[in-house]
């Protein structure tokens, strides 16, 4: 194995994807661990987020680039499809622990599931998700049936007309996935009791877009300045005591 030394350019002899990995923590190291260094000597010992992302595990759906977040911010749960299976079902995918963990110890106020486009697992869906060769992926995505059955019966979401199925059966997965999250009764329960609200994203790769499934209008609406505005208000602000605008633009850190 080539050996690094020091800080220096790593040998050609590392395959390309292991050679990104680590020369970006190299430059982690050269630009950013010096500015964030103190950040994550306040949170070595615990930590506070007030929001559990459930996010589909695809490369390209970073959820820390397109919501600017930093270390600490959000307790994360990925999987293929961003799948939460219903209360009392298998769960091979650790979701009632992180559930557990979350709202349990963590007191965490919010759960965001967040869809996104050209998905893998919506597409294996839409095109039959029983095949002999992943026999583990089809029986995970068991738990977005009722996202197809929507999609079959002609239940789509208004102003989806113009995507393709697999992204239209993504937007109902979310909502599919949100119904899923109720089925928990320590998540019931705390929704019951106003300590935690359930929120649905979608991700447009393509644009780079965000979009948020608005309940009143019973379909997703891009999430830019003027939409948010409107629902900064529904958060309990007296949870999140600040002086700054939270539509500044600013960036977290470099």
């Amino acid at each position: 194995n080539a050996e690094v030394h020091g800080e220096t350019d790593l040998a050609p002899s590392y395959e390309i994807d292991m050679r990104t990995l680590l020369q970006g923590v190299i430059d982690f190291r050269r630009r950013i661990r010096p500015i964030i260094k103190e950040e994550f000597a306040r949170l070595a010992n615990s930590q506070s987020p007030d929001v559990l992302y459930v996010g589909c595990s695809d490369s390209r759906v970073a959820v820390n680039i397109f919501a600017s977040t930093k270390p600490g911010d959000i307790f994360v749960m990925r999987n293929v499809g961003n799948i939460v299976p219903s209360f009392g079902e298998s769960d091979e995918g650790g979701m009632g622990a992180a559930l557990e963990f979350a709202i349990g110890a963590l007191k965490i106020k919010h759960v965001l599931v967040c869809g996104h486009s050209n998905c893998g697992a919506m597409h294996r869906l839409h095109s039959g998700r029983c095949q002999h060769d992943s026999p583990h992926l089809s029986n995970w995505l068991r738990h977005s049936d009722r996202s197809l059955e929507l999609l079959r019966s002609g239940h789509g979401l208004a102003g989806s007309e113009s995507l393709s199925e697999p992204n239209q059966l993504s937007q109902l997965n979310v909502l599919t996935q949100l119904e899923n999250l109720r089925s928990h009764p320590i998540v019931a329960e705390a929704v019951h009791d106003g300590r935690l609200q359930l929120h649905g994203w979608y991700f447009d790769i393509a644009n780079a877009d965000v979009f948020r499934y608005n309940e009143e209008l019973k379909k997703f609406v891009l999430l830019n300045t003027d939409e948010a505005k409107k629902i900064l208000p529904t958060f309990d602000q007296a949870a999140h005591p600040t002086h700054e605008d939270p539509l500044a633009h600013s960036e977290r850190w470099h």
